[in-house]
């Protein structure tokens, strides 16, 4: 859009060249839910917590107040406000044609690189083997209906024949129908690779009624050598013939020429996927199909029609056009780079480097995926890049580890073996973003930058009613609405109600169907003494996921408490909890000072969040100085006042105590524990009796080595915490005059909500909490054990650890088991290794089905079919349960 003179003042559409900036993040604050003042201009958006349909929302309300289209991938390609903005305000008006699906080609023109979504995938390996089957087979359960087509299909033994076989299920994976091809701007793109393979014999006899067998929807066609459709004929898809490959693909799948056949040597398929990335971008199409096969050399008995053929495609679209469709986005590629040569010459650049240069960003820290792309007989490993392209996206689907990881973009030599077993540990990457780097190198250089996609939002679906029988009729009701067409936000209107509950989740309405049948065979019977009582337990310090809040950033209540709480420790501390959170290394977190605040911000938003989607605490309790947070959700302090207190806490022990203490939890009774720490003569102390046989043991880091050391002796296990002061202890006495005084005087209140002390093992009223309590609560130990006890006596209860990572579930746990108590139990939540969201959604679910109130309306139940899942919805894969 350029700048229009209008009566001498410039003006961007309906509103002044200069108020655009302003606009920019007034909207963008109304989409994340959050005052405009709390939006960083400069951070990206999606480190803000706007997630990719939360962009498009935003592109929408911009067309609407600056009255001119605004196309949503405009917010992936100026990625923050600030660049928002002055694209709005300095970009040519001709970027501002919408061309949806047909794309104009302005992101080309412009030289910005809009991401690319993977939202399909398909492929097949020597011997009939599949991706998942070489990453290991455990992948298989944990894909769900993210898998789906995309090991299906058995294909022929040439590699024509494996790229249609892939291709089709590619587009059954991306569930995009082949009879809707004929009139969409499809590219087609097939690496060739050399033409080392021969018709693996019996390919067609072998694998039943024609060259298509195993191929969903390929017609039976006649096996004469001399039919145009026949495996040895140049025209069939499965032709060795490489350089018509991707033409007869076109033809077979009802596709309009021109197609692409890459010769490029042994890098063709991932040379064709640089060809299809840059294609989407320019707009020469609106979806591609992109991969490759090579041909092996027989080197043992053909094995199901497959022999030593290996092959893969993927559908892309540009993410805004995958967005608009509502296709699920299985990965995104930012970047991509080719060199014709077969190894990086010295001063020549890398094409990795340009690959994440057009990402925009940061190589190191990258994890790298080598690819040989060589075609030699020598299993999976040597199957086209293409297949290792498919590997890093399975691996960024489930949340790794992605295998084969190398050192950050370093150099291979041409034809080195794939990298090694090696993987980043449990799927974690530097600063909470997943990029993986996949380069392929033997005959032509290349290399592909991806970034895990998004989270999608899941369908939540309860159903409640009187009776068992009741229960399980609604279930088929529901299932036969969806059968016929229903969305499920629409058969869903009201969840119910009654004790008899059931709620599943899921990516599609499969994955919901499956969990709602396994539900009603795995549920308990509604409490007998009527619903649980709930408690709030807000842990302290010890080794925190911080991601969890990252990730939250696009809920609204969790935001905008996150930024309450910004404003109030900064005000306190001068820094911002916000900007902490975000920072690409996180190394500030791991000093008190900033941990603790950072930490008391992401559980009082947790909290708020929760009491937002109507889940409200019978009990609140905290354990250590996560009872700041607790005071906090009880109403015993207000938040300005529990940011001030856990503000002037944290730096005081960090000036004071921090790096002369530690603790270490170990496996001993708490009588035990107590003898031991008389016999240190008041070097070891007792911080914490965590659960029955269970204690947290504090002092000098000297002390707690050598007490480390005899337990050890004696059989004990022991585990050193991060944590780099002795609390709990009266080591820490001689800075309580001084905690006293910096606190001052503290604005206490009674509590909204029931607050158990871990230090005074009872109820207190929130007016009790003075600077006093907090000494107290620095200097003595810590009585977890005693107050799960105490709770879980009275009547059944459902513990629920407030923090991003759990640090006191096991321990809560084993006390329950030691009880013997059946009625009760823990849960958190969020886990740093399942999405933040999912997280909170699974936990809403557990406790509703246990009795709990949920505000399902807030909680966003069955809300994303509101807003199009692109595709009809699957059929059954279960049976319905009978009449009960």
């Amino acid at each position: 859009m350029s700048r229009i003179a209008v009566n001498g003042a410039e003006r961007c559409g309906a509103v002044a060249a200069g108020e655009v900036a302003g606009v920019v993040r007034e909207l963008a604050a109304g989409v994340l839910g959050v005052a405009p003042e709390s939006v960083d201009v400069r951070r990206p958006l999606r480190e803000l917590g706007m997630d990719s349909t939360q962009v498009m929302d935003l592109a929408a309300e911009l067309s609407r107040r600056l009255e001119r289209a605004v196309p949503a991938r405009v917010g992936c390609q100026h990625p923050s406000v600030a660049a928002l903005s002055a694209f709005l305000t300095d970009g040519d008006s001709s970027a501002f044609t919408d061309q949806g699906s047909a794309g104009a080609g302005d992101a080309g023109s412009r030289g910005v690189a809009e991401p690319v979504a993977v939202i399909g995938m398909g492929c097949r390996l020597p011997g009939g083997a599949d991706v998942f089957e070489v990453l290991g087979e455990g992948l298989r359960g944990r894909a769900g209906e993210a898998g789906g087509p995309f090991w299906e299909g058995a294909g022929a033994g040439t590699p024509g024949g494996l790229v249609a076989d892939s291709a089709r299920n590619a587009l059954a994976h991306a569930r995009v129908a082949v009879v809707d091809l004929a009139d969409a701007r499809v590219g087609v793109f097939v690496g060739a690779g050399p033409a080392t393979a021969s018709p693996v014999p019996g390919a067609g006899a072998a694998g039943g009624a024609g060259p298509h067998s195993g191929t969903p929807g390929a017609p039976d066609v006649p096996q004469s050598p001399q039919s145009p459709q026949s495996p040895q004929s140049p025209q069939s898809p499965q032709s060795p013939d490489g350089s018509v490959r991707a033409v007869r693909l076109a033809d077979a799948l009802g596709i309009p020429r021109p197609a692409l056949s890459v010769a490029a040597g042994c890098g063709s398929s991932l040379v064709a996927v640089d060809l299809a990335v840059r294609s989407l971008r320019d707009g020469s199409c609106g979806i591609a199909l992109a991969g490759g096969a090579a041909g092996l050399p027989p080197d043992g008995p053909v094995t199901g029609g497959h022999g030593r053929a290996a092959g893969g495609v993927l559908v892309l679209r540009r993410i805004s056009d995958a967005l608009a469709a509502g296709d699920r986005i299985h990965a995104v590629i930012h970047g991509s780079a080719v060199d014709g040569r077969t190894a990086p010459l010295r001063g020549r650049p890398d094409p990795a480097r340009a690959a994440w240069r057009t990402a925009g960003v940061a190589p190191p820290g990258v994890a790298c995926l080598d690819v040989p792309d060589t075609g030699r007989p020598d299993a999976a490993e040597r199957a086209p890049g293409v297949i290792g392209l498919l590997r890093a996206v399975v691996g960024l689907c489930l949340g790794g580890p992605v295998p084969g990881r190398s050192p950050a973009l370093s150099p291979s030599p041409a034809g080195a073996g794939a990298a090694g077993a090696s993987a980043v540990p449990g799927g974690r990457w530097p600063g909470g973003r997943r990029y993986v780097g996949v380069r392929g190198h033997g005959g032509t250089l290349s290399h592909v930058a991806l970034e895990a996609a998004a989270p999608r939002r899941r369908l939540v679906v309860p159903v409640a009613a009187t009776g068992d029988a009741a229960l399980r009729r609604s279930v088929r009701e529901h299932l036969a609405r969806w059968d016929a067409g229903e969305a499920p936000d629409a058969a869903l209107a009201v969840p119910g109600t009654g004790a008899h509950r059931v709620a599943a989740a899921g990516e599609g309405p499969g994955e919901v169907r499956d969990g709602l049948l396994a539900g009603l065979e795995d549920r308990t019977p509604p409490p007998a003494g009527g619903r649980p009582a709930l408690a709030f337990l807000f842990s302290g310090g010890g080794p925190q996921w911080i991601g969890t809040g990252r990730a939250l950033l696009a809920e609204p209540a969790f935001r905008a408490t996150l930024a309450e709480c910004d404003r109030a420790v900064r005000a306190v501390t001068g820094w911002s909890v916000i900007e902490e959170l975000l920072a690409d290394d996180g190394q500030s977190l791991v000093r008190t000072d900033v941990l603790q605040p950072v930490l008391f911000s992401v559980q009082t938003a947790l909290a708020r969040t929760l009491r937002a989607w109507g889940v409200e605490s019978d009990i609140v309790l905290g354990a250590s100085i996560g009872e700041a947070a607790a005071a906090v959700a009880a109403g015993a302090l207000s938040l300005e006042e529990g940011a001030r207190l856990i503000a002037t806490w944290s730096a005081l022990v960090a000036e004071r105590a921090s790096g002369h203490g530690t603790l270490t939890v170990c496996d001993l009774p708490l009588a035990e524990a107590e003898r031991f720490s008389a016999r240190s003569g008041g070097r070891v102390f007792v911080a914490s009796h965590l659960a029955p046989g269970q204690v947290c043991l504090s002092g000098t880091v000297d002390d707690m080595a050598a007490a480390e050391r005899e337990l050890a002796g004696r059989g004990v296990a022991t585990l050193r915490t991060p944590v780099d002061y002795a609390g709990h202890s009266t080591l820490l006495a001689d800075i309580a005059p001084e905690l006293v005084r910096r606190l001052g005087t503290l604005d206490t209140r009674r509590t909204r909500v029931p607050y158990w002390s871990t230090v005074t093992h009872g109820f207190v009223d929130g007016t009790a909490l003075d600077a006093s309590y907090w000494v107290r609560n620095m200097c003595e130990p810590t009585l977890m054990e005693e107050a799960v006890h105490r709770l879980a006596g009275e009547r059944a209860v459902r513990i629920v650890e407030i923090s991003p990572h759990p640090v006191a579930l096991f321990s809560v746990r084993q006390t329950l088991a030691a009880r013997g108590d059946t009625r009760s139990a823990a849960l958190a939540t969020g886990h740093r290794d399942v999405p933040a969201r999912q997280g909170l959604e699974d936990l809403v679910a557990r406790l509703w089905c246990d009795g709990i109130d949920v505000d399902w309306s807030a909680a966003g139940a069955a809300a994303p079919a509101a807003r199009g899942t692109g595709a009809a919805l699957p059929r059954p894969r279960a049976a319905a349960p009978g009449p009960a």
